[in-house]
């Protein structure tokens, strides 16, 4: 989604925006009101299953988390504070993992709950949670759990 914001008075534009100078036209800047946040691609040993053996022996894991956020202080302004800061992603996720369960619709679920509690209502979340070689008795790349959660709709645009 983009929306663009026109600023008629040069004046006000130095206030508010760092915007370049005016070619005779009215100044213009084009900002994204929300983008994706995420991380690929985290990789974990972990001790999820329901069967005793994986509990014992773990396995490996792969994370993606994708945030649909609002970031207009980070692009217009190279400033972290307007942005969410990926390494907060990154430490719920692994602090989840390191905590066993038996399946992994629970880790996503745990994740998320986490993320909701540090996230604005209104952002969107995707968490995929793969589990590699799971043991089903033949040779199985990855059994996958991917939830979304849409977040409370604002009524503001």
């Amino acid at each position: 989604m983009f929306f663009v914001l026109f600023v008629l008075k040069k004046s006000r534009a130095k206030e508010n925006f760092p915007f370049k100078k005016n070619v005779g036209l009215p100044q213009m800047q084009v900002m994204q009101k929300k983008l994706w946040i995420g991380l690929e691609g985290m990789e974990f040993y972990a001790f999820h299953g329901v069967y005793e053996e994986e509990q014992k022996i773990g396995g490996r894991y792969v994370v993606d988390v994708h945030v649909h956020t609002d970031a207009q202080g980070a692009a217009l302004y190279d400033d972290l504070e307007g942005t969410l800061d990926y390494e907060i992603i990154f430490h719920i996720v692994k602090k989840n993992m390191a905590q066993p369960v038996k399946l992994i619709e629970h880790v996503a679920h745990n994740i998320l709950v986490d993320l909701r509690n540090v996230l604005p209502e209104e952002d969107t979340v995707r968490i995929k949670v793969r589990k590699l070689h799971p043991p089903l008795g033949e040779r199985v790349a990855a059994s996958v759990v991917e939830l979304e959660d849409a977040g409370v709709v604002s009524g503001k645009d």
